[in-house]
């Protein structure tokens, strides 16, 4: 409900989320369950970031800096097929004693916004 211009996945057979694309930056954006990497990595719910282009490598670099730097519980970094990857662990989630949707709001908006502006 927070933002604008996310397109659910239409590859149900491989993935349940949605994306968000810059076209301008070359950034892209998923934010939902890859099975693939819930399979290698046996966390389901992961934000996953890339971009196209020249500089995708730095860009990769500087993300995966800010993410560590900003972030550290409940939370692995990978690298996935060319995606930089967060993925939530149990421990990232509050349940009844927290606002999980507002943080993972929260973070999807930070992180994407700095990839943006570093793109």
């Amino acid at each position: 409900v927070d933002f604008e211009n996310l397109k659910w996945s239409r590859y149900s057979e491989s993935e349940i989320g949605f994306y968000y694309r810059h076209k301008e930056k070359k950034t892209k954006y998923f934010f939902g369950i890859w099975y693939d990497l819930w399979e290698k990595y046996e966390i389901p719910l992961s934000l996953c970031l890339s971009k196209s282009g020249n500089g995708a490598s730095d860009w990769n670099i500087k993300l995966r800096k800010y993410i560590s730097e900003n972030y550290n519980d409940g939370i692995v970094i990978k690298e996935y097929d060319g995606w930089t990857c967060i993925l939530f662990e149990y421990s990232f989630f509050k349940f009844d004693s927290g606002d999980d949707s507002k943080a993972l709001s929260d973070m999807f908006y930070y992180v994407t916004e700095y990839a943006d502006q570093i793109a």
